[in-house]
């Protein structure tokens, strides 16, 4: 396995950083025991492109992800692509690369001028959310970013602002995945690698509110893993003996926050990053002078009854209206170059002001 620097737990596609980096490795060898295909031959390529149209016509699905994007050619990715694009109904393939290097992970988006894929898994940003939430040893970025998410404030900040995406609303959020543990399973301390671990959003209601409020709210698309509506804290477990209950906590929290994006319409809403440091995160949506437009206050601080300082100026309300709290309506105060509130996530919105005689 390749070395890399120390603010990497693992070195893995993109890590240039990492000595022993080998590229012909990744795009022709086999990705663990998923044998390559050598999609360089007529034969192959076509067959391949014909499932890929016939699973998209025949079971007219509105997206595709791709698992282990990297280890494909970028030509055969943007002409499966370019197919998809040009059919009756348009889909998207949305990759999956596994990186924290922005400018690889972008490439599969848009490269040397060309539209690669629509979409990506958004690991530089989850793989900096989910140890800076809660704790998580075992991501990427663990090594530095575990409860500091200063880095995803800085991460988010130059995914906005660099140009090397062509559609940041394309890029999948993930607090979890199928890969890893659901988010109720997300401990902070382990004793050893099959042990069930303690702390973190496992142990820690506060905390899960907060990374979801960052998942339902970030640019981009927010993706739950299975289970977790209904509080499901193993590893890949089925899901028929829950019930498919409407009436957990965690199933009534996401279907608020997912109403909040549409009333708010905030799907793809312009989004800007306020004030990030170790415990807290801040960042808006929408234009600010726009009735539309959300703050989403964020901390990774445990449950607890004290109070928060954010240190943002929130503007004045427009006449006629009021800042309120739509997720919890929290009591929250709002000072000239500050905002106190609870641990607690916040999504503050502007409400109509209503007369009283």
């Amino acid at each position: 396995r390749a070395h890399g620097p120390p603010h990497l737990k693992y070195c893995g596609t993109g890590d240039y950083l990492c000595r022993g980096y080998n590229e012909t490795v990744i795009t022709d060898g086999w990705f663990y025991d998923l044998a390559d295909l050598d999609q360089s031959h007529p034969f192959v390529r076509k067959f391949l492109k014909d499932w890929v149209k016939y699973m998209a016509t025949e079971f007219d699905v509105d997206g595709i992800r791709l698992d282990t994007t990297p280890h494909l050619p970028y030509d055969f990715l943007k002409e499966v692509q370019d197919m998809l694009f040009s059919l009756q109904k348009p889909i998207s393939i949305l990759g999956e690369v596994t990186t924290v290097n922005m400018s690889f992970h972008a490439s599969y988006q848009s490269k040397d001028g060309q539209s690669m894929l629509g979409g990506l898994e958004n690991f530089p940003l989850t793989y900096n959310a989910v140890p800076g939430y809660c704790g998580w040893p075992n991501s990427v970025l663990s090594p530095v970013a575990q409860f500091d998410l200063s880095y995803l404030a800085s991460a988010t900040e130059l995914q906005l602002t660099s140009g090397l995406y062509s559609n940041t609303d394309l890029l999948m959020n993930m607090m979890d995945n199928q890969d890893d543990a659901p988010i109720a399973g997300l401990y902070h301390v382990s004793a050893g690698p099959f042990s069930p671990g303690t702390g973190g959003c496992q142990d820690d209601r506060s905390l899960r509110l907060n990374a979801w409020a960052w998942l339902m709210f970030a640019k981009g698309m927010p993706v739950v893993a299975w289970g977790d509506e209904q509080g499901n804290a193993e590893y890949r477990m089925s899901l028929w003996q829950h019930g498919w209950s409407r009436d957990a906590w965690q199933y009534r929290l996401l279907s608020r926050m997912n109403a909040l994006r549409r009333e708010r319409k905030l799907q793809t809403a312009e989004a800007r990053v306020h004030f990030g440091s170790k415990d807290r995160f801040v960042f808006q949506r929408g234009k600010a002078n726009s009735k539309h437009a959300a703050w989403i206050f964020t901390n990774n601080l445990p449950n607890c009854s004290g109070r928060i300082s954010y240190p943002v100026a929130v503007p004045d309300a427009p006449e006629g209206m009021y800042w309120r709290d739509a997720l919890f309506n929290e009591p929250f105060e709002i000072f000239e170059a500050s905002f106190v509130a609870g641990t607690k996530p916040l999504v503050l919105v502007l409400e109509p002001s209503h007369a009283t005689s």
